[in-house]
Parts: C-alpha cells; sequence; structure tokens
C-alpha cells in the first residue's frame, strides 16, 4: 500500500465516480506530480518509483453523493465489477505495490466513503440499524462493525475521554463523522499512523509496516 499525503479529497472525493476519480489520482502519480511514502523499507522515505502494470479488484461497492434533502445527504450505491488497480514497483527495495491512496478497507469489498456516507446518513435519519440496512441492503453485523469501530477509535484520534452517555455518545459520533468527510485526507493518514489500519479497519497491518512517519503523524 502506499501512502500520499498530500491528494486533496475533500471536494470530488464524495461525488465523482469513483473509477474515473481513481484514474485522475494515478495520472497525477504517472507524471510524479507528488513524492509518494511507502512503509515497506523500515521507515518511509519519498521514493523513487516506476509503473508496474495494474490488477483488477473483483468487486467494489462504492456510494457517492448526487444531492441533498433537508440537509442530509442522498447517496447513489455503485457496485464496481473488475476495478482496474495500477501497482507500482519501488526502485530502492524492488518491492510493488497496489497505488490505493487509502480509499479502500483492507479486505473488504467497501469503499471509504461508501461506509462515510451511510454512516452520515443513518445518523442523521435517527433510524433503527436494522431498517437502515435493510433499506439500503447492507449486512446489519458488517454495519454495527463499523459503528463499533468509531466507538472504539475515536477517543484515541481525538484524544479525548469515552463518552458513557449513549445520546452524548452518538452526538459524539456524528460530530466526528462530520470532521472526518470534511477533512478526509488528513484523517486517513491519522488512523494509519495513529491506530496502523486504514478507517473502519479492524485488522492491523503487517508487523513490517509499523514504523514510519507521514508528515506530523509517526507510528513507532
Amino acid at each position: 500500500m502506499v501512502n500520499e499525503p498530500r491528494i486533496n479529497v475533500k471536494h470530488k472525493f464524495f461525488t465523482a465516480d469513483l473509477q474515473t476519480l481513481y484514474y485522475s489520482m494515478c495520472e497525477q502519480v504517472r507524471e510524479h506530480k507528488y513524492g509518494l511514502y511507502m512503509a515497506c523499507c523500515t521507515t518511509a522515505t519519498a521514493i523513487e518509483y516506476i509503473l508496474y502494470g495494474t490488477y483488477s479488484r473483483k468487486e467494489v461497492i462504492d456510494a457517492r453523493i448526487i444531492g441533498y434533502c433537508n440537509g442530509v445527504p442522498e447517496i447513489e450505491k455503485q457496485v464496481i465489477k473488475h476495478f482496474s488497480v495500477q501497482r507500482l514497483k519501488h526502485k530502492d527495495c524492488g518491492h510493488t505495490h497496489a497505488l490505493m491512496f487509502e480509499w479502500f478497507i483492507p479486505y473488504q469489498k467497501y469503499s471509504i466513503r461508501f461506509v462515510l456516507l451511510h454512516l452520515q446518513r443513518y445518523f442523521s435519519l435517527h433510524t433503527s440499524i436494522e431498517k437502515y440496512c435493510l433499506e439500503n441492503e447492507i449486512p446489519i453485523s458488517t454495519f454495527r462493525r463499523w459503528k463499533e469501530w468509531l466507538k472504539e477509535n475515536m477517543g484515541l484520534l481525538t484524544e479525548t475521554g469515552i463518552v458513557l452517555d449513549e445520546k452524548e455518545n452518538r452526538q459524539s459520533l456524528m460530530n466526528w463523522l462530520r470532521e472526518i468527510t470534511d477533512n478526509t485526507s488528513l484523517w486517513l493518514l491519522k488512523s494509519l499512523s495513529g491506530l496502523n489500519r486504514v478507517l473502519f479497519q479492524w485488522n492491523g497491518m503487517p508487523a513490517d509496516y509499523v514504523n514510519y512517519q507521514i508528515r506530523m503523524f509517526r507510528r513507532i
């Protein structure tokens, strides 16, 4: 996995077609406009790289904002078959990596923005998890795990205490979701460096990926 700390995903990230948006980001990488960072060689450094072919993810389930109704985002779901992913080769060590921009949850078929948008919509509608998941064809157990991830990691990433009151806790989660969607690029990196996980990822990264520095964030 390759980390790009300077890509601003705030605006088009939640509205553009995902494959089109991904191709646009890859084009910037192809033109070497940014310094990429890898965690594969003990410490992260800006790397020299070459493009190294592509591979196809079997299925990606994505969502994007197509409008608003009473301040609540209206979401369009898209199931992308054979999502094309660019690979890079690190010149120094020879390792190859998928260029993912941390937009996808490892070992899951859902995009990060699918999870963020559906959690935001769920909290805004004040409905039950069961009803919401039924209407949006999301496995209840999966949705509960996303919500639980917020509860377990919000305190660590924001350096605040756990809120015990359920009503206050719900409001805290809503506020944090709003902060993540407003500053997505920042929180993708903060989660990776602070938890050694992408947003909403349960399993940790391999052991040789836990010592790296990304801008002001450091994980040891």
